[in-house]
């Protein structure tokens, strides 16, 4: 990523950049609570990678809108928070002001009970532990729908938490792409 920060932490995008339709609604029902991974995250905050538009989708029209409310695990708020802090001040209260300022998301902190959860991720679904945190925390508080660009998340979760439903950008973004031909 070139910039630390592409777009404002506001999120807004131009008109027309959102390719509707590509994040079903029924994917994830009205409500719910979504975690979102750093991998997310970061694509929403960059705007110029081949996914930044579902981020978009996902961030702007359900969490922004108050259709669901957003998660961020405070291990995700490390991650995005690296390149920031590097560049400067400025990109650093950028992504700052984006992650407590973002209407209807939440940090979400961690605690013991998140960590024998995410051992038990480790143990169970060959999660790395930065992301059996991540998932853990949001577990820990109701999360049950995942948003991530990890294709790698989905059969891990399948087999030790059938119910969790994980949204991966990549795959949205494939159905969004026209057909060769």
């Amino acid at each position: 990523m070139d910039a630390v920060i592409r777009r404002a932490p506001t999120g807004v995008v131009p008109t027309g950049v959102v390719p509707t339709g590509v994040v079903p609604t029924g994917v994830v029902p009205p409500g719910v609570p979504i975690l979102f991974d750093s991998s997310a995250l970061l694509s929403y905050l960059d705007g110029s990678e081949p996914v930044s538009s579902i981020a978009t989708t996902i961030l702007d029209g359900w969490v922004r809108s108050g259709r669901n409310d957003g998660l961020v695990s405070a291990v995700s708020v490390m991650e995005v928070l690296v390149r920031p802090i590097a560049a400067g001040a400025s990109a650093h209260r950028a992504v700052i002001g984006f992650l407590y300022g973002f209407p209807n998301l939440r940090l979400v902190a961690l605690d013991a009970i998140a960590g024998q959860l995410a051992a038990s991720l480790r143990a169970l679904a060959g999660f790395s532990s930065v992301d059996s945190l991540v998932v853990a925390s949001g577990l820990t508080v109701g999360a049950r729908h995942l948003v991530t660009n990890d294709a790698s998340w989905r059969p891990r979760l399948r087999e030790a938490w059938p119910e969790v439903t994980v949204v991966t950008l990549s795959e949205r973004a494939q159905i969004a792409e026209p057909a060769a031909g």
